[in-house]
C-alpha cells in the first residue's frame, strides 16, 4: 500500500478540545503545546513542575461520545491504559506518571518521548534503506517486549502514528488503549482498529493473540520498506500478513529471523548496493583532501 494511501486510511475526525498554553493541571502539570489529536483524545507536550521533567498529557475528549463510544467506555479505555503502563516492565514504552480527573475531565500523564512519529517520517517520503532496517529491528524488539510479558500483552493498535522513532532510531510504542493481556476479554464491546493495520480476526471480534500483532507489524514493516525503496523481504511479510492467524509466524522472533535471512541473501546477491554509499562517501572525502592540498600550494 502506498504511503499516501495509508495516510488517508489513518485520518479520523479530530477531537476539538483545546487546552491553552500555560494551563496548570492537578497543581503540577503545565500545558506547553498540542502534539496530536484523535477522535478519542488530544495529546499535549507539557512540563511537570514537581519532578522538573517533560511530560505527555493525554486529555480525554469531552464529547458525549468520544470516537463514537459512550463516555463511560472511553474512560474505561483510558484507565485500562494507565493500569497496563503501571504493570508492564518494558523499556520501549512511556512511563506512567499520573492519571487524574479534574472538573469532570480525565487526563493521563506519561514521560515525554523525544523523536518523531513514524507516521511523520513515512509521510516525508525519504527514508534511507539502512535506517529503515534499524527502525524495523527496533520495532520488532518493542512488540516482542510486550509479548514476553507474563501473560503476553497484545497491543491491538500497532500503526505508524502510535510509535515514536527517537535517537538511534529506537522505537517507542504509544497508546495502549486497545491493549489487553492474552486471554483477557477486550475492554470494549465495540470493535475498534485502524485499516489497513488491524488483523482480520480483530474486525471479526474473535480472540486475539500474538499473531494479531504480527499481522499489524507486517503491515507497518511493508510500508517502511516501500518508502525506503529497498528490497523488502516479500515472502516473510506475506506470511506475517496472512489472512488466517494459523498461516502467520507464531512469534515476532520468527518474523525477525526471516527478515534478517532475506536481507543477508539480498546483500550476497547485490553487495555493491550496500557498499555504494560508503564508496561515494570515501570519494567525497578524498576530493576534499585533494582540494585542500591544492589550495595550500
Amino acid at each position: 500500500m502506498r504511503a499516501n494511501e495509508a495516510s488517508r486510511h489513518r485520518k479520523a475526525q479530530l477531537c476539538e478540545d483545546h487546552l491553552p498554553p500555560g494551563r496548570l493541571l492537578d497543581g503540577r502539570f503545565m500545558v506547553v503545546r498540542r502534539i496530536s489529536a484523535t477522535a478519542m483524545s488530544t495529546v499535549y507536550y507539557g512540563y511537570d513542575l514537581d519532578s522538573d521533567q517533560k511530560v505527555a498529557i493525554k486529555h480525554l475528549s469531552t464529547a458525549e461520545r468520544p470516537a463514537g463510544l459512550p463516555r463511560s467506555s472511553a474512560i474505561r479505555v483510558l484507565v485500562g491504559e494507565a493500569l497496563l503502563l503501571q504493570e508492564i516492565e518494558q523499556a520501549q514504552l512511556p512511563q506512567l506518571i499520573s492519571i487524574f480527573c479534574e472538573q469532570d475531565d480525565y487526563y493521563l500523564v506519561t514521560t515525554y518521548v523525544e523523536g518523531r512519529s513514524l507516521d511523520q517520517i513515512l509521510a516525508g517520503g525519504e527514508l534511507a534503506p539502512r535506517r529503515a532496517w534499524r527502525i524495523a529491528r527496533s520495532l520488532c524488539d518493542a512488540v516482542e517486549g510486550l509479548h514476553r510479558q507474563d501473560p503476553p500483552v497484545i497491543h491491538g493498535d500497532i500503526k505508524p502514528n502510535n510509535m515514536i522513532v527517537g535517537p538511534g532510531d529506537r522505537v517507542t510504542l504509544l497508546d495502549l488503549g486497545l491493549s489487553r493481556r492474552c486471554g483477557e476479554p477486550p475492554a470494549l464491546d465495540a470493535i475498534m482498529g485502524t485499516p489497513p493495520y488491524t488483523a482480520p480476526e480483530q474486525w471479526a471480534g474473535e480472540p486475539l493473540d500474538q499473531r494479531s500483532d504480527i499481522y499489524s507489524l507486517g503491515r507497518v514493516l511493508d510500508e517502511i520498506f516501500e518508502v525506503a525503496r529497498c528490497a523488502a523481504p516479500r515472502r516473510a511479510l506475506a506470511r506475517a500478513t496472512a489472512q488466517a492467524p494459523a498461516d502467520r509466524f507464531e512469534s515476532v522472533g520468527q518474523l525477525r529471523r526471516a527478515i534478517a535471512a532475506a536481507r543477508a541473501a539480498a546483500e550476497r546477491r547485490h553487495p555493491a548496493r550496500e557498499l555504494a554509499p560508503d564508496c561515494w562517501s570515501l570519494l567525497g572525502l578524498l576530493a576534499i583532501v585533494l582540494i585542500a592540498e591544492l589550495m595550500s600550494l
